[in-house]
């Protein structure tokens, strides 16, 4: 399996999980102990006991930019300076590891009009440049060290992300290998163009890339299952021989390189473990010796969790390896094949805090001799190691995570505020909430506590309640001109994760999808009079999007992993008319068919249907016929899953608005035109897209960077970013 597939899974497993969130979990969710959810009857009309008071806002904002997935790290030779780059944030953080400060964040969205996703980074010999490869793009940034400036983009004018980069010991040559692709490209440091590329027998895809100390001579390694060493010719552009491995199975993503310092062996780790977290033995589990003599393969160690990144210790004896699953740095002997030791996390992120400990990165050795670095992936960090007592002595943490993460993002009918739902999933607090937003200096006005999880929620159609289900079993009442909640109630008895709500104003009805522990779901009709239940519409799968257009009656509901597709239902009778199957091939055949959004246009012509990781359906709502799909990837060119979350529309419904949660976009579609007119990039994982009333602004909820991107619709850039940070004394 090469790493795209395997990334791709990765990638679709986390859309899973964020939809499962909103609208797939088996079981209803209950708050962590530390909360008391609402006692509620099947029809309570009392107000949930207890709600904490709210507060006004005295939000601790970072002085720097966050860096989400830290995904790198290189350190100047005289070890002043370490350089991380973020792969979600579109930044790279600058730290001074003497004094363990951040001093700047280098923005790189000038390197391409949809900004960077930096998956590899190498630096200059001598210091002065690093390049920056793209995950999702074939470019190489070149960022001065001097000014901190990107100073050239070099793109190889093919598709295919970049996998690694590695720069010749001399400085003047650069190889990179791409995902997916069966070259491997070389640049001239010295001229920064493209010199030339060495092209794989057989269209197998080169992998992972290194130079030996000649700058002759290197050496790459191809997805082919079992794996298979090539030792390439640089200037002759051309391949000198190779072998088969003989290794049990495909290398991973995150399977890196390392060339000893007198270039008698190579070593390979086997990248990320198929088990994971709860099977850590699980995978290949290898760090792998090769002997360059005759590219045998001549001892391997294993490592449970999946071995990643490799960093060697001056004289060669020692390899510094990272793990995916197993939340451990291991040091290797590698003269006797063996384990030599792990570091110890001491009294870094313990108990609750120990998600932090996975996916770990780069080791960086340095700036003095016995010292150390590692970066973070998921715990976004820069720890500080001592390599003499395989000690973990302290932590920069490059992504202060508050535990705010936005579900949806409803403005008010005045169009003066906004409300936006919040998990609380992270410690110290596990305080979910709603945050009431001032759209006129776009600052929190108000943050309310809420004892349950707050899913995707609606307005009354006078604008006066706010509607918001839980993934606790009840319905809480906001009163918008309190912005209290002023009571809760439970369609049913039954324990449900309720994920999503739609009210359909000429039926005066709310619709509420929900996920039951049998592993389908279905619909709550409520009376929104008495707040009584009408109906219970059934389904296989779990709902995990809602549109009722009022001037019409019917609604429609998307189902998760169901051939059926989209379900249509007539808003008078409440049963099922109908449903609506995507196109072939417009599903995907690990996951199969999903919908991640389901929007009405404002005049009521047109349904905007979201399936799978990429395709956007545009139905006729007079004959309910699809009339259009989008890929959106591929009208990006990216290449990748994009993962349609969230859509809002001009009031003409020419323009689509549409959140693109795996990306981290908002793409603007325009109806009549019938093509994409712009993509901004906004932070990580948008989940909702909303425009005010005037059409000043379109506003983005990142669920994972925790913020709003206010987006002006006249230049179509992102002018603020509003952080949704937790409140003191919101406890």
């Amino acid at each position: 399996m090469n790493r795209k597939k395997a990334r791709l899974r990765i990638r679709l497993a986390w859309m899973l999980i964020v939809i499962i969130l909103f609208g797939a979990s088996c079981t209803p969710s209950t708050a962590p102990p530390s909360i008391t959810p609402p006692s509620l009857a099947a029809t309570s009309t009392s107000a949930p006991d207890p709600i904490a008071p709210t507060v006004e806002p005295a939000i601790d904002v970072p002085t720097f930019p966050r860096c989400y997935y830290a995904s790198d790290a290189v350190i100047t030779p005289d070890g002043s300076r370490i350089y991380v780059p973020c792969y979600a944030t579109n930044n790279m953080i600058v730290i001074d590891p003497t004094l363990g400060v951040i001093i700047d964040s280098i923005d790189l969205s000038s390197a391409h009009a949809l900004g960077m996703h930096v998956y590899d980074a190498a630096i200059a010999p001598d210091g002065s440049k690093i390049y920056l490869g793209d995950d999702m793009m074939d470019i190489i940034a070149i960022v001065s060290t001097e000014t901190h400036e990107i100073t050239n983009v070099i793109d190889f004018g093919m598709e295919g992300a970049i996998n690694s980069i590695f720069v010749s010991p001399n400085g003047q040559l650069a190889l990179v290998a791409f995902e997916g692709g069966n070259i491997i490209g070389i640049i001239d440091l010295v001229s920064e163009t493209v010199r030339g590329q060495i092209v794989a027998p057989d269209q197998e895809f080169f992998y992972l890339v290194a130079i030996a100390s000649d700058n002759n001579t290197a050496y790459a390694v191809s997805h082919l299952y079992g794996g298979r060493i090539y030792e390439l010719d640089i200037p002759s552009l051309g391949i000198r021989r190779y072998r088969d491995l003989g290794i049990e199975g495909y290398l991973h993503p995150q399977a890196t390189l390392a060339m000893s310092p007198d270039d008698q062996y190579l070593y390979l780790t086997s990248g990320f473990n198929e088990g994971g977290t709860e099977q850590p033995e699980v995978g290949i589990n290898r760090l792998f010796t090769i002997d360059l003599e005759d590219l045998s393969l001549a001892g391997q160690i294993e490592i449970l969790g999946g071995p990643q990144r490799i960093t060697l210790s001056p004289d060669g004896r020692l390899a510094y390896v990272s793990t995916f699953s197993a939340g451990k740095v291991v040091v290797a002997d590698l003269e006797q094949q063996t384990i030599h030791g792990e570091f110890d996390w001491g009294s870094l992120f313990p108990g609750e805090y120990d998600y932090k400990h996975y996916d770990l990165r780069t080791i960086v050795l340095g700036p003095a001799e016995g010292q150390g670095h590692l970066v973070g992936w998921d715990g976004g960090f820069l720890a500080q190691l001592d390599l003499a007592t395989l000690s973990m002595t302290g932590a920069i943490d490059l992504n202060p995570i508050s535990g705010v993460e936005p579900t949806d993002f409803v403005i008010s009918a005045d169009g003066t505020k906004a409300y936006v739902p919040a998990l609380g999933r992270y410690p110290p607090h596990y305080q979910h909430t709603i945050n009431v937003i001032d759209l006129a200096n776009h600052t929190i006005m108000k943050q309310i506590p809420i004892n349950g999880e707050p899913m995707r929620s609606v307005l009354s159609p006078d604008g006066n309640l706010f509607y918001v289900p839980t993934g606790s079993s009840f319905i809480a009442v906001l009163d918008t001109a309190s912005d209290e909640i002023v009571r809760t109630f439970a369609p049913n008895a039954e324990p449900h994760f309720y994920t999503n709500a739609a009210v359909h104003e000429g039926q005066n009805k709310l619709y509420v999808s929900y996920s039951s522990q049998d592993g389908g779901g279905g619909i709550f009709v409520i009376d929104m009079a008495t707040e009584s239940l009408l109906a219970d519409i059934p389904s296989n799968k779990p709902v995990a999007s809602l549109a009722a257009p009022g001037g019409r009656n019917l609604v429609f509901a998307g189902r998760i992993l169901d051939p059926e597709g989209l379900l249509v239902i007539d808003a008078v009778t409440d049963t099922v008319l109908t449903s609506i199957v995507p196109p072939p091939g417009t599903d995907h055949p690990e996951v199969g068919v999903f919908t991640s959004i389901v929007g009405a246009s404002p005049d009521e012509t047109h349904l905007y249907w979201g399936t799978g990781p990429q395709f956007v359906h545009i139905l006729d709502l007079n004959t309910l016929q699809i009339q259009r799909t989008i890929s959106i990837f591929n009208e990006l060119l990216t290449g990748l899953p994009i993962a349609p979350s969230g859509i809002d529309f001009s009031h003409d419904g020419s323009m689509a608005y549409i959140s693109c949660l795996d990306a981290g976009y908002m793409v603007v579609w325009d109806h009549n035109l019938d093509q994409l007119t712009h993509a901004v990039r906004v932070g990580v994982n948008p989940i909702a897209a909303a425009t005010t009333s005037g059409l000043d602004f379109i506003y983005v909820a990142n669920m994972l960077s925790e913020d709003i991107s206010v987006i002006d619709l006249t230049s179509m850039e992102v002018v603020e970013i509003i952080p949704l940070h937790f409140l003191s004394g919101s406890e």
